[in-house]
């Protein structure tokens, strides 16, 4: 069974794309170049249909202020594209499973505009899905999507999430899959 502690473990491949853990700490040689690939990232226009604590922070260094916290509260994940090895998105998987009579993991992805529209949202969820599979995790997989953001809709139906029907915000989805 996936716990959170296996979920830092958990990597996968797909055709185009290398996902594992990412870990930026003070000193690390390789930081400036994280930093620098996932602010290309964290954009308004990439961020405008996430709640507010997925928002920027402002204050001096507000890239490592955004990875901390998701750290804090969940799994983050690199989205690297294979050809290029360059980061060009992010996967958070959050844990839930205290506050659900069901194993359960909340799944959150950015991917960097210029990717838009190239399949690689569906390629991504696709390949978590599989790789969950393959870990022997049984549970649900919740993701939430602003009703604003249609495309993201319509990658979680692709992959097989169907909507939750105790949906209570109205300005949101929330979609499900079942693994056994």
């Amino acid at each position: 069974m996936l716990s959170s502690k296996a979920a830092d473990n958990l990597q996968f491949r797909t055709r185009r794309l290398v996902v594992n853990s990412l870990t930026i700490r003070t000193g690390n040689s390789g930081q400036a170049g994280y930093a620098r690939d996932i602010a290309d990232i964290l954009v308004p226009a990439v961020l405008q249909h996430l709640p507010g604590p997925l928002q920027m922070p402002d204050g001096p260094d507000p890239v490592e202020s955004w990875v901390t916290a998701r750290q804090a509260e969940s799994i983050l994940y690199a989205v690297r594209q294979v050809s290029t090895d360059m980061i060009i998105g992010l996967m958070i998987l959050a844990d839930t499973s205290e506050c659900d009579a069901t194993p359960t993991l909340r799944l959150g992805y950015l991917l960097a505009q210029p990717v838009w529209g190239q399949g690689y949202a569906s390629e991504l969820v696709t390949g978590l899905i599989k790789a969950l599979g393959e870990a022997g995790w049984s549970g649900q997989v919740l993701a939430g999507v602003n009703r604003a953001n249609p495309a993201s809709s319509r990658v979680l139906l692709k992959s097989g999430f169907v909507e939750a029907p105790d949906t209570l915000d109205p300005e949101s989805q929330t979609f499900r899959i079942n693994l056994a």
